[in-house]
């Protein structure tokens, strides 16, 4: 062989000082490796070329789409829920009883205020001409919430399933009725100083309203489901219906006091509609309760609540058998 030693990777010549190299022979075949071996390369270079150019394609589609794509704290803005400020969103909650509502400005379903008629199992709100109002110069009939907590300033959102479509509005809070056209409907907001009241409203016909929801902020984040006891509990703190009867009091001197336990503090003094007055007993009789409710005080687990009642007792204790009484500190 004209060679001792050759390369690890193809194998070409190395010499030492006794080798005699021939052109014919090793050189040859050595410049035909090389060139094989630098053709290959070529090949593997364009290739790689073709493989950049189609990624350097897709990165330059991407960069141009760069704006949908969310950071983690933009994305938790959009699709994180926010807490909804309006009560029982869906109606499902009705402690006054009525399948159907239909007045103006008469509450229904708990926390919600009305002028027109609304259906409560079907969720559908109907325009009345005799009922309907003018909101923001618009004549309309509606459902509103009144609450605290809002005030003039706040930038929310509010959001409602309407006909099975969502609709959504973003405005700022002033004190001034401000109507915005969302589709065929109406949101309307407006603060007098007291509270707050958002309202959806229709000019004509019917509608089936889903749920409504209003959140501080600028995106109608997702609508999430209140659960029912929470919602209840809730809206106990504004409106309870038919309770009293059984509670124990304190006759006095033509007086009968009373602790109506409720399962929540109530959010204020509410107003008391006595539904049922009936008797009270005590040392072995029936004692008439008469007149209307009086010294009505907010307790940490009821109301307390007095009555006029027939006779002359001195300190007795009493049961009230059949009152029955609505306590009411909507706003």
């Amino acid at each position: 062989m004209p060679f001792t030693n050759q390369t690890p990777n193809y194998a070409l010549p190395q010499y030492i000082a006794t080798d005699h190299p021939t052109y014919l022979g090793d050189a040859n075949d050595a410049y035909l490796k090389i060139d094989t071996r630098m053709k290959a390369n070529q090949s593997a270079a364009e290739t790689n070329k073709t493989n950049l150019d189609l990624l350097s394609t897709r990165v330059l589609a991407n960069e141009s789409n760069i704006d949908d794509r969310y950071t983690k704290a933009q994305a938790d803005a959009r699709f994180m829920s926010n807490p909804n400020i309006l009560d029982n969103a869906e109606f499902l909650i009705n402690q006054r009883g009525d399948s159907t509502f239909s007045g103006a400005d008469i509450m229904c379903c708990d926390r919600w205020r009305l002028h027109g008629s609304f259906n409560v199992a079907a969720k559908t709100l109907t325009y009345q001409a005799v009922n309907a109002t003018a909101v923001g110069g618009i004549d309309m009939c509606y459902i509103a919430q009144r609450v605290t907590g809002a005030p003039v300033g706040s930038t929310v959102t509010m959001s409602a399933m309407i006909g099975g479509v969502e609709y959504a509005q973003t405005f700022t809070i002033t004190s001034a009725n401000m109507v915005y056209p969302v589709g065929s409907y109406f949101f309307f907001v407006g603060n007098n100083g007291s509270f707050t009241q958002f309202g959806l409203g229709i000019g004509n016909g019917a509608v089936v309203i889903d749920h409504v929801k209003v959140e501080f902020g600028s995106i109608a984040t997702p609508y999430v489901k209140e659960k029912y006891g929470a919602d209840l509990a809730e809206c106990q703190r504004y409106y309870l219906s038919a309770v009293g009867r059984l509670c124990v009091g304190h006759l006095n001197n033509g007086g009968f006091s009373a602790l109506i336990p409720t399962p929540v503090t109530m959010r204020g003094v509410p107003r008391v509609q006595v539904i049922n007055r009936d008797n009270v007993v005590a040392n072995g009789s029936f004692y008439a309760l008469s007149g209307e409710a009086r010294g009505i005080t907010v307790r940490n687990n009821g109301v307390e609540v007095g009555f006029t009642v027939e006779g002359t007792l001195i300190n007795q204790v009493g049961v009230a058998f059949g009152l029955l009484v609505s306590l009411s500190a909507e706003l």
